[in-house]
């Protein structure tokens, strides 16, 4: 059955919050073609990013790269000017992936408190496109909601309502293997009691994109106790009580 569309969620903040996800997609951007223009070794790349915050973007991001050449590079993002620089200082780029994603969490949680307990599912998706940009809640059916990838979906959040520890499917799974791969930054699942927030602290690692493959074909679900146990390079995860 196809889930229905249940409403659009309109939210000031929240756009501020895309906003801060779009400046770390064009810094990863820009940051893989300077790696291919100057032919750098990206082994051990790490990131310093400067003007990015979720109170306030400003108007110059500044990003520091220990990448072993010279380069210094400028890009505009909407009105935002995002400066490269290759230099090595203490990088802060786990925090600034870390903070949007909590970010998005508390926001796909304050969103979805209400259909929590509802028999069906219901899934929050937000999107970051080339035209247009928000988040909407889709209704489905009592055991599970299972849609196609959208293009630029950058998270997506849905409700367990019957079960007590938030776990992940295997589509579940399958579904945050297309976000990831295509540059967004997580999935979570909540339950009336408990939320599991999967994302990425740095770009998605092929190594990565098979561990979740083959946990999907060899286990019934991924919780958090087997996501830390397996280990990943690239993902981390959040399990709390809500």
């Amino acid at each position: 059955m196809t889930p229905k569309f249940h409403e659009i969620v309109r939210d000031e903040y929240l756009d501020r919050i895309l906003m801060y996800a779009k400046v770390l997609i064009e810094v990863e951007n820009i940051i893989e073609e300077l790696i291919e223009d100057i032919n750098a070794d990206a082994t051990g790349l790490s990131l310093k990013i400067e003007g990015i915050y979720t109170d306030r973007i400003d108007n110059v991001v500044k990003v520091y790269t220990n990448l072993d050449k010279r380069c210094s590079l400028e890009k505009k993002v909407d009105n935002i000017s995002i400066e490269i620089e290759c230099k090595n200082v203490y990088p802060n780029s786990n925090e600034v992936y870390i903070s949007l994603i909590v970010e998005l969490m508390r926001l796909a949680i304050k969103f979805l408190k209400p259909y929590i307990n509802r028999n069906k599912e219901y899934m929050l998706i937000t999107i970051l496109g080339s035209k247009t940009s928000g988040t909407l809640v889709l209704e489905g059916e009592e055991k599970n909601i299972v849609i196609p990838y959208i293009p630029g979906t950058i998270f997506i959040c849905h409700t367990h309502p019957k079960t007590y520890s938030a776990i992940f499917s295997k589509n579940d799974i399958l579904s945050l293997l297309d976000i990831l791969s295509n540059q967004g930054f997580g999935s979570c699942v909540i339950t009336p009691s408990t939320q599991l927030t999967i994302y990425r602290y740095r770009p998605f690692v092929i190594e990565d994109y098979y561990k979740l493959f083959r946990i999907a074909k060899e286990y019934e679900y991924l919780d958090h106790v087997l996501f830390h146990r397996i280990g990943f390079s690239s993902l981390e995860s959040i399990y709390s009580i809500i």
